[in-house]
């Protein structure tokens, strides 16, 4: 089950991880209300479960709230196709405003569970605000791996390592132990199978920021995630599998003789 990115920055916050300050916008109305004061660039995101958008005419920076209107007006309520859901795309029903920030470096950082090692995986790059396999094609020696053991966790000596060949300084290195230890707490405390903050940004105050972000629960441990598993939005799944999910219990008698 995938969360919004609105969604899944409300639990980073939860979790003490810096995103950018952000108001979601369901209407043309709640757009003109949350546009109507723009002074500094604002960012504006349709929320689809879909990479992608940016290059699909899904994100923007707009100026004004003439410029905020136009661009929500092109897609609440509309399917945006991006190349991860072609050919139908998926409906906008929310965008997401946020704060711009001033960005000194981009990293891509990722959590998911490696099946071949049975094992937690911290994936990091350099080379952030590119996808994943686009690293991996053009640059694979940029990406950087740390295997957690499920016992233990992740470890201070793993944070270092990282921390060590991005070649951040001593304060940088000990702001990323307490970002990658609150993520990975996140993670596993949450059933996830996959977190994804593409690009993880260092600002001008020296912080890290989730500038944009994809998480995943595990649908086998959503019996024990209630909460998020209340914040489904069924309309961007594929319509068959949402409509069996609704389906009256026992609605097709049972096959057990």
């Amino acid at each position: 089950m995938n969360l919004h990115e609105y969604q899944a920055k409300e639990l980073l916050r939860k979790y003490e991880i810096q995103t950018p300050y952000g108001q979601v916008a369901e209407t043309l109305n709640e757009v003109n209300a949350l546009a109507k004061d723009i002074k500094n660039p604002v960012v504006l995101k349709a929320q689809i479960h879909a990479g992608g958008r940016g290059k699909s005419g899904g994100v923007k920076v707009v100026k004004s709230k003439d410029e905020a209107l136009e661009f929500s007006s092109k897609l609440l309520g509309k399917n945006l196709v991006t190349y991860q859901n072609q050919p139908s795309g998926q409906p906008v029903h929310k965008i997401l405003f946020e704060e711009t920030e001033n960005i000194i470096n981009e990293l891509y950082f990722s959590i998911l569970i490696d099946r071949e090692e049975e094992k937690v995986c911290l994936v990091v790059s350099s080379a952030g605000g590119m996808e994943i396999e686009e690293i991996s094609k053009k640059s694979p020696d940029l990406i950087l791996k740390e295997f957690c053991n499920p016992i233990t966790g992740l470890m201070d000596y793993q944070t270092r390592e990282l921390a060590n060949s991005l070649k951040f300084s001593a304060d940088l290195a000990g702001k990323f132990n307490k970002f990658a230890k609150s993520a990975y707490r996140l993670f596993t405390e949450n059933n996830l199978s996959l977190l994804e903050i593409n690009p993880l940004v260092i600002n001008d105050a020296n912080d890290f920021v989730a500038l944009d972000c994809k998480m995943s629960i595990d649908d086998n441990a959503l019996y024990k995630q209630k909460k998020l598993s209340e914040l489904r939005d069924w309309s961007q799944d594929d319509s068959k599998e949402a409509e069996a999910h609704h389906l009256p219990p026992g609605m097709f008698g049972s096959t057990i003789r």
